[in-house]
């Protein structure tokens, strides 16, 4: 990758001079050189009207569902968006989303939302 298009100051912030990406996620490497995600550099998330959103406490609740997997929940262009990693049968899981949706606070409410299939069973964390 070699940066974000026509984003400079962005670029700068993620890639260091070596030309690697820092996600910020805490990862560690085992000796057989597998990768596990431990957390994150900046556990919080600033939204547009100022209000401070812990990503763990949405993505907790959502996987609070027998058929979720894993989720994250992430901010773009000052929204707040969730992507989660299911089995078994989407239109459940959209229901159960627009509910968990409506019972969080404005300002911890996800605009949208992404459902994947766990296609890795379960595998990730």
């Amino acid at each position: 990758m070699n940066g974000y298009y026509g984003m400079p100051e962005e670029t700068k912030e993620v890639l260091d001079p070596d030309g690697f990406f820092h996600t910020g996620d805490l990862a560690r490497i085992d000796e057989s050189r597998h990768l596990y995600l431990a957390g994150r550099k900046r556990p919080m998330l600033l939204t547009s009207n100022g209000k401070n959103v812990y990503p763990q406490e949405v993505e907790e609740l959502v996987c609070r569902h027998p058929q979720i997997k894993r989720a994250t929940l992430y901010t773009e262009k000052d929204r707040l968006y969730l992507k989660v990693w299911y089995t078994g049968e989407e239109a459940a899981i959209r229901l159960f989303l627009d509910e968990t949706k409506n019972n969080l606070p404005k300002y911890m409410r996800y605009q949208e939302y992404e459902c994947l299939e766990d296609t890795l069973g379960g595998r990730i964390k």
